[in-house]
């Protein structure tokens, strides 16, 4: 399992106990098919409390480049 898999892996298991959270799209070359080993995961999140997603989302998760 690569680390896209375990990212996504891990962030489905979570975002089930995420009330705010209403719904979340992979954007971008992961979905195109033309990522390569340097490409970022794009995703689009969908919550009725965007400043509180956003900050749980970065106190629980460790990834360089968590932007809103």
């Amino acid at each position: 399992m690569d680390k896209v898999d375990l990212l996504f892996n891990e962030f489905k298991e979570w975002s089930v106990h995420q009330n705010d959270m209403k719904g979340v799209a992979v954007v971008g070359s992961y979905v195109r098919g033309d990522y390569n080993s340097r490409s970022d995961v794009d995703l689009v999140i969908i919550s009725t409390n965007q400043d509180f997603t956003l900050s749980i989302i970065k106190s629980d998760f460790h990834y360089s480049g968590i932007k809103s």
